[in-house]
C-alpha cells in the first residue's frame, strides 16, 4: 500500500541546479555535489589538517607539474547531465583549452584530501570519478598518515585494485612519471 503523500525522490540535473542558482533557490556559495541527480551536502567544515594538506599539496602540484597541467582547486567537474563533483584538486593537460569546465576524461589526477568525508571519498566518489573516465583518483588522509591510488577508469570501475601507499614510500601519478610524491616530504 502506497502512503498518501509519498512521491518518488525528485533527481536534478546540472541545467537544473544552474536554474535554481540563478534565481536565488539555492544561495551560490552553497556547499553540495551534484550524485546521479541527488544533492549531497559537503561534510562538515574542514578542519585545520585539512587545508593544511591542501596547502602543502597547492605547493607541490604547482612547484612539481605546474608548466605541464593546469592545477584546479576546489573546482566544479561536471561528470554527466546529472552530477558534478568539487574535488580539492583537479589537473588538466595544459594542452586543453580550457573554454569551459572539464569534464572526466579531461582529468588526468583528481585528488580529494579525508578527514570526515573518508568513506565518501574512499567509496562513492572513487567509483564515479572511474565511472566517468578520470584517468587516476588519490585519496588522501588528511594527517599524511597514508592516501590510495585508483588507476584505471572503467564505467564499471577501476580496473586495477586501489594502491594504499604509505607516507614514505614514493608515488608518481600516471601523468607526469618522473615526479614523485611522498607525504612524509611535505612540509611546511
Amino acid at each position: 500500500m502506497n502512503a498518501p503523500f509519498a512521491s518518488p525522490l525528485h533527481r536534478f540535473t546540472v541545467t537544473d541546479i544552474l536554474h535554481l542558482v540563478e534565481k536565488g533557490v539555492i544561495h551560490e556559495d552553497a556547499k553540495f555535489e551534484l550524485v546521479e541527480g541527488e544533492i549531497v551536502p559537503k561534510m562538515s567544515p574542514k578542519g585545520i589538517a585539512h587545508e593544511r594538506m591542501k596547502m602543502l599539496l597547492t605547493d607541490w602540484l604547482v612547484r612539481s607539474l605546474g608548466d605541464k597541467f593546469w592545477v584546479m582547486v576546489e573546482t566544479t567537474l561536471y561528470l554527466s547531465k546529472n552530477t558534478f563533483l568539487e574535488p580539492d584538486f583537479v589537473l588538466v593537460s595544459r594542452k586543453k583549452k580550457l573554454v569551459q569546465s572539464p569534464v572526466g576524461a579531461d582529468v588526468a589526477l583528481a585528488i580529494e584530501v579525508y578527514d570526515t568525508s573518508k568513506a565518501y571519498d574512499l567509496g562513492r566518489k572513487a567509483g564515479l570519478y572511474a565511472r566517468y573516465g578520470v584517468g587516476e583518483y588519490w585519496a588522501i588522509d588528511a594527517y599524511g598518515s597514508g592516501l590510495r591510488v585508483h588507476r584505471g577508469a572503467d564505467p564499471k570501475g577501476w580496473t586495477t585494485k586501489p594502491e594504499d601507499v604509505k607516507p614514505d614510500t614514493p608515488i608518481a601519478p600516471l601523468c607526469a612519471k618522473g615526479v614523485a610524491l611522498k607525504l612524509s616530504d611535505l612540509k611546511d
